[in-house]
């Protein structure tokens, strides 16, 4: 866990970010900058009146909602990406999902908007087992809507690139049926016309 809390205070310093903050079910507000991260809970040290410390935790699973601007690093990742940058969005996105992984579902958390890119970055790099394999960690964590069809536009991917274009086509049309967003809708027109222009 002391690479976690690494990553915790890079990205403060690297992201110019305000009122990140963990909301918990008790009411608490602890902000990121007063807590660390420390054996599957939040610990805070206070500190006495006689100079005498006191460490206080908080379990992952007090956390009910995350106030949390959208890390800059989704956008330069997203960036990366399109302009075929796949090694370097990778290592801009993993330490957002590495932040965010204990709250996968929780609200506010930005976990599985990184998590779409790390696995759109994975399949860019034709690393498809580790890009399916993330791609499901999606879908499995309790992501938004958005994000799910993301992660199964990536595996329809995975299966063109498996040489199972039927399996693919079948994942296509559940996309396309279920009202994905304009995005996620054109992405899947345009792997759906790929593969009919090498048939």
């Amino acid at each position: 866990m002391k690479s976690f809390a690494c990553v915790l205070l890079a990205l403060a310093c690297v992201s110019p970010l305000c009122a990140q903050r963990y909301i918990l079910k008790d009411g608490h507000v602890l902000n990121q900058a007063d807590v660390i991260v420390k054996n599957g809970s939040l610990v805070r040290t206070l500190t006495g009146g006689g100079g005498g410390t006191a460490e206080v935790s908080y379990p992952f699973s007090q956390v009910i909602r995350i106030d949390w601007p959208e890390p800059d690093e989704i956008e330069q990742a997203s960036t990366l990406l399109a302009a075929g940058k796949a090694d370097e969005a990778l290592k801009v996105i993993s330490p957002v999902c590495l932040l965010f992984a204990p709250f996968p579902a929780v609200p506010g958390s930005w976990w599985s908007d990184a998590a779409v890119l790390r696995a759109r970055a994975l399949l860019a790099q034709k690393k498809t087992t580790d890009a399916e394999s993330a791609a499901r960690e999606v879908i499995t964590a309790g992501a938004n809507a958005d994000d799910v069809k993301a992660a199964q536009l990536i595996l329809a991917e995975v299966q063109l690139k498996l040489n199972k274009p039927d399996i693919a086509d079948a994942m296509l049309d559940a996309i396309l049926q279920k009202h994905a967003s304009p995005e996620i809708e054109a992405r899947a027109l345009i792997l759906r016309g790929d593969r009919k222009s090498v048939e």
